[in-house]
């Protein structure tokens, strides 16, 4: 059993300190009359939109209402604004029905999590969380200076993701869920860089849609390009987001997760793919997204056999299935 304290080896490179800090979550926030801003240029024709002040204005505003007021000033304030976005990302394109119970199980979750929970830290911490991404996409781009994101970005209530590169009627977007850093501690940094690295993954050729095998790889890849940007010793836990415990449970369990994956690498069986990726509770009884852990050891294999990580990103599809599979049937925990 590994204890959930493990580090990872350190990378030899030097730390580039955060360019900018973070407020204490206690610090008192003044009243702001003035209209919020939204929206940032990021200089390359693309924008960076802040939907934290709308949140924050839809709560007050409809805190003391029904929960048939709440649904309407729900549609007005924030679907209306943001329609593409919460179609196609908050409720993941799901139509009708699905559509329907999906956002009605959010909307009860801001008002039943979110807003208990969570949002007075919002409030405090979303200026600070906006520069913080700023400048992120600037570190990025000197660590990979090819990095050429082209896309919006958006900082949200997510609810179920804590970062995620999209498809917005057609476009590429990087979408980061507030909500789940209110401390603005690295594990915000982390999901920063590794959502930025999906972007300079896939503008490299690679897909991550299709087999098992392409989410393995992408998030393992993404996942320990955050080490290029943040070196340290870093825990799984630290690194990952995930809990101590679900680190020690695909520790004990790896050999079976490992023979599993080797089985289905090639699946496009959705059911498969969310459970190795995805962050909730699956059927298969599979520890939560542990393909981020089993992807990130594959990656941090090849590097020890001597390929380097720059080549890595450039790889063909039949390149990964051909090394993933090579390593798999050795590959052990850490």
């Amino acid at each position: 059993m590994y204890a959930r304290s493990r580090t990872l080896p350190a990378l030899l490179v030097i730390l580039i300190v955060p360019i900018f800090a973070c407020s204490s979550d206690d610090a008192p926030v003044p009243p702001d009359t003035s209209d919020p801003v939204t929206e940032y240029d990021l200089g390359d024709g693309h924008k960076l939109h802040d939907l934290i002040p709308d949140f924050l204005a839809y709560a007050e505003q409809a805190a003391q209402g029904s929960q048939q007021t709440r649904v309407s000033l729900w549609d007005s304030m924030l679907e209306a604004k943001w329609t593409d976005f919460f179609n196609q990302v908050l409720y993941r394109k799901l139509q009708g029905t699905e559509r329907e119970n999906h956002k009605t199980a959010i909307i009860n979750e801001f008002w039943d999590s979110i807003v208990p929970d969570t949002l007075d830290a919002l409030r405090r911490t979303h200026t600070a969380a906006v520069q913080k991404i700023l400048g992120g996409r600037a570190q990025f781009t000197e660590k990979f200076p090819s990095f050429a994101p082209g896309c919006d970005y958006y900082l949200t209530v997510a609810f179920s993701f804590h970062g995620k590169a999209d498809d917005v009627s057609g476009a590429t977007v990087l979408a980061v869920g507030l909500e789940h850093f209110t401390a603005l501690d690295k594990q915000l940094d982390f999901v920063i860089a590794h959502e930025q690295y999906h972007l300079h993954h896939f503008a490299q050729g690679f897909s991550a849609q299709g087999g098992l095998y392409r989410g393995i790889w992408t998030e393992g890849m993404a996942t320990y390009a955050q080490l290029f940007i943040y070196p340290g010793n870093h825990t799984y836990s630290e690194l990952l987001g995930f809990p101590g415990s679900r680190i020690d449970e695909i520790v004990r369990r790896f050999d079976e997760l490992k023979m599993d994956v080797e089985k289905n690498i090639f699946t496009t069986d959705q059911t498969i793919k969310r459970a190795y990726l995805g962050a909730e509770d699956n059927t298969l009884g599979i520890p939560p997204a542990c393909g981020y852990y089993i992807g990130l050891r594959i990656v941090m294999t090849l590097l020890a056999r001597g390929e380097t990580f720059d080549e890595m990103g450039s790889w063909t599809s039949d390149r990964v299935q051909t090394e993933m599979l090579s390593v798999l049937p050795t590959l052990t925990a850490q």
